[in-house]
């Protein structure tokens, strides 16, 4: 639901001074265009609003991560705002209705069956909005926060929200304090509804790493738990630049409505899109008109704005001015027909939406008005691999994949272990800028560098023993320049070299497999045809979901040979490679079931594999091979010498 505010008696205070300095109000308001502040016991709402050409309303709750206006309207002194909100558990509609007597809001607000009073008032005030990432320490559970401030620095309100679970303080809720005492942050947060929460977290900024870390608690109203976090800010933005993208987004929308070729000075003159221009922009919105009629624009919720960074800024997630909306365009075709929809777009780059394109995500202002201006790039993202041709060495396990669970990642792997022959260097995947070298965090002596491919977009390369000389932060490096050596590991009486390599998009780290370009994908099928780790029976993708639970049961299908018809294997926890299996019929009927006494990977050509019934039946002794969703494998009562009349199977989603 939406969260109303906590905030303290400062803040209260100077709300009550940023209302008391709006002058004379008038004895009628005619919009609702500005900032409306409500107070109810000590608990704070902030809206942003702008009203479009007939009453309509857009605008934006910078006081929570988790609800956006999703529509509304003004007519005369009646007003309604329509609501909307999700967290990882829940989602929820709710409205505010009210009647607008000058600069106040007399309004109701209305969620499934409860309702409330409060007041709104129009306060002509300046703050800003801080945008915040914390993590749980060797999880990837995370919470997106924002942060209100007052001009002079003070903590007014704020709300945060889980990203994918709730398992990082709750699903959501307000900020009620956020104190700094020299390098000092206490936060407070907190969560109402049926099991209220509250949760304290304590951690020290360390000005050189731009990280926040210290320890949480969280009290329930059953329990509590604790742990360790690391906050990261994300940017930043105004009241004045929220108001300017408003009015911009309600002059777009009005001026499509109305078919005018105006429209398109949302758009930079210098717009830039892989390769589509503010030309091709105008092209397409004539195309728009003459072939439907009666369009209805419409914006369905701004759930963030980005407009500038500070020198605390973690260096992965600076980037350009940026929004996360959605644009829906509908209209009835020209030649006759049912009202269609024309255009429907997301700009959420950390949701799976299908329709999420960054087109009218990147923001910036041409003379004194807020413009869309693309990327700036001519060509779509894409990278290689962070190797040369060659250089691939395929001992251990060549390469360990994306979301597998194990070696020190219960959340998840997050990116590629890539093996290189002895000598070899890592290599810039891109072009791009080096923002970021600094120890790594978890291996002593080894270095971490991060360079930027284009705004949002970051590759990582960890476990370096040493830094290629001439590389610096802000050195530009192309494809294919040397950035350092692998790090070396023992394995046995002998060794390997690897390094971990991360794609970071948007503050969301995502499987590099789908931007290789050919190039990319011919060294990344290279490798991948020998890779042999000890999760693959379970988790053979190059990219798995980090998502899963334990244990974890995957089913194999036969599609040729003699062995069972269904192969499951189930691993029963992420920190051992304990494996049971069972054989079934093509019915989905069981045959057989026992556990995997050995599975070695790593035993090339072939990996080995032993089955053991229950029941003291004999053992299956196998050799197996597995390239992503294709397995084959035989066995007998002593073990084939190679993969001969295998039966062949692939893996079931």
């Amino acid at each position: 639901m939406i969260k109303i505010r906590v905030f303290n008696i400062l803040s209260l205070v100077l709300l009550v001074a940023m209302v008391a300095c709006r002058g004379a109000a008038p004895t009628a308001v005619a919009r609702m265009d500005g900032t409306w502040i409500s107070n109810v016991d000590g608990r704070m709402r902030i809206l942003v609003l702008q009203e479009r050409a007939d009453g309509r309303l857009l605008g934006y709750i910078p006081t929570s991560p988790a609800t956006f206006i999703s529509g509304g309207f003004r007519a005369d002194s009646s007003v309604n705002i329509n609501l909307s909100g999700a967290d990882p558990l829940h989602s929820w509609n709710a409205t505010i209705s009210g009647t607008l007597h000058d600069n106040s809001l007399v309004a109701t607000y209305t969620e499934s069956s409860e309702t409330s009073t409060l007041t709104f008032e129009r306060a002509p005030g300046t703050f800003s909005v801080e945008h915040w990432v914390f993590f749980a320490n060797g999880t990837d559970d995370k919470v997106r926060a924002m942060r209100i401030l007052a001009p002079d620095g003070t903590f007014i309100a704020g709300g945060f929200v889980g990203v994918g679970n709730c398992n990082l303080l709750t699903c959501g809720g307000d900020i009620a304090n956020w104190t700094i005492s020299g390098a000092t942050h206490t936060i407070t947060m907190v969560s109402s509804g049926t099991c209220a929460s509250s949760s304290t977290l304590t951690g020290t900024w360390d000005s050189s790493s731009l990280f926040l870390t210290g320890s949480y608690t969280t009290r329930y109203c059953d329990g509590s738990k604790d742990g360790t976090f690391t906050g990261v800010k994300e940017g930043l933005t105004t009241i004045a630049d929220i108001r300017g993208i408003l009015q911009m987004q309600a002059d777009f929308t009005d001026r499509i409505e109305h078919e005018s070729a105006t429209a398109a000075d949302a758009f930079a003159s210098s717009y830039l899109y892989n390769e589509k221009t503010k030309s091709a922009w105008e092209s397409q919105l004539a195309t728009l008109y003459a072939n439907y009629n009666t369009l209805e624009a419409r914006i369905a919720g701004v759930m963030q704005i980005i407009t500038y960074n500070d020198a605390e800024v973690f260096p992965y997630l600076r980037s350009a001015p940026r929004m996360t909306w959605r644009f829906i365009i509908n209209g009835e075709p020209a030649a006759g027909g049912a009202r269609e929809a024309v255009m429907n777009i997301a700009t959420d780059p950390l949701s799976t939406d299908p329709l999420f394109s960054e087109e009218l995500y990147w923001l910036g202002n041409e003379g004194s008005r807020s413009v869309f201006t693309g990327n700036g790039y001519t060509q779509p993202f894409s990278i290689t691999m962070p190797i040369l041709p060659g250089d691939a060495a395929h001992t251990a396990y060549g390469l360990w994949p994306f979301g597998a669970h194990g070696g020190g990642h219960p959340e998840g792997h997050p990116g590629w272990d890539v093996v290189y022959k002895a000598g070899a260097k890592a290599v810039a995947a891109a072009d791009g800028t080096v923002v970021d070298i600094k120890p790594n965090t978890y291996h002593p002596g080894e270095w971490s560098i991060s360079v930027q491919l284009r705004p949002g977009h970051f590759t990582r390369y960890d476990d370096l023993a040493a830094v290629e000389p001439g590389i610096t932060v802000g050195t530009h490096v192309h494809t294919g320049d040397p950035l350092g050596a692998p790090s070396e590991y023992p394995i046995g009486a002998l060794s390997y070299f690897m390094i971990h390599f991360a794609l970071n998009i948007h503050a969301q780290t995502v499987c590099p497999a789908g931007y290789l370009n050919a190039e990319g994908q011919t060294l990344f099928d290279d490798i991948w045809q020998t890779a042999a780790y000890g999760e693959m029976l379970t988790e053979p993708l190059p990219c798995n979901p980090t998502t899963v639970s334990f244990p974890l049961a995957r089913t194999w299908l036969r599609s040729s040979g003699p062995l069972a018809p269904k192969i499951e294997f189930t691993r029963l926890d992420p920190s051992t490679q304990a494996y049971t299996y069972r054989l079934l019929d093509a019915d989905g009927t069981i045959v057989e079931t026992g556990t995997v006494s050995q599975f070695d990977p790593g035993a090339l050509p072939y990996a080995t594999i032993d089955l053991l019934p229950a029941g003291g039946a004999a053992m299956h002794l196998g050799v197996i091979h597995i390239v992503g969703e294709t397995m084959r494998v035989n066995w007998n009562a002593s073990r084939p010498v190679d993969l001969s009349g295998a039966s062949v199977y692939t893996f079931a989603h």
